[in-house]
């Protein structure tokens, strides 16, 4: 199988690409630069037995998406699928946040996997989401690292846990890209320990009535 994955070079990107990687495929793994993860998990890659492309460019630039898409056409012959895992955060009020940063949000959040899906959305492709919930990664490291606040969003979580990318979402990935979901498509699956559920059991002051439904 031959499979473009954005935002590769760390987290659950690059939880991904290791569950991916095995002899037979051809994975292109994307990030922004080619950075000390990114040669790390290109060589887990090949470790395990996958060829390996790494184009780098900023999802946020419009003429990105499909360049990175064409360089791994050109080297793969073609491609069956891709994962769009790209994604960064500005922390802080929404109020505080300025427009260059809501576009670099949107463009690299929103935009890209709209351009990714495009390329193909005229030849039936299918499209499925995973929608994550906890997960401990690179990205998020310096919230569980500290032990209070690491307890406290495991107590919202009905698995008492913080979820592992490898462990719990990669294997998830993998499945929406294999022969057993062939007959799936445009479905939304949720990851998150039963959080998502939960909600309304986190809501104070509802009657009993409510409570039992």
């Amino acid at each position: 199988m031959r499979i473009l994955i954005t935002g590769a070079s760390r987290g659950l990107g690059q939880s991904i690409a290791n569950q991916l990687a095995a002899p037979g495929n051809s994975l292109a793994l994307c990030a922004s630069g080619m950075s000390a993860d990114m040669e790390t998990t290109a060589a887990q890659c090949r470790e395990r037995g996958a060829t390996v492309l790494c184009p780098a460019g900023d999802l946020a630039q419009f003429e990105v998406p499909a360049r990175l898409v064409g360089e791994a056409v050109a080297a793969f012959g073609g491609l069956d699928a891709v994962v769009s895992n790209a994604g960064i955060v500005h922390a802080g009020p929404l109020g505080s946040s300025d427009q260059t940063a809501w576009d670099q949000v949107f463009n690299i959040n929103v935009r890209s996997a709209w351009q990714l899906a495009q390329e193909w959305a005229a030849d039936g492709v299918r499209i499925n989401t995973v929608l994550p919930g906890l997960l401990r990664t690179t990205l998020t490291e310096a919230i569980y690292a500290d032990p209070q606040k690491k307890a406290t969003r495991e107590a919202l979580v009905p698995m008492h846990r913080i979820g592992d990318p490898q462990r719990d979402c990669a294997g998830v990935v993998q499945f929406l890209l294999s022969a057993d979901s062939a007959y799936m498509s445009g479905q939304n699956l949720v990851v998150d320990g039963a959080l998502l559920g939960s909600i309304r059991g986190h809501l104070a002051d509802r009657p009993d009535s409510e409570r039992a439904t």
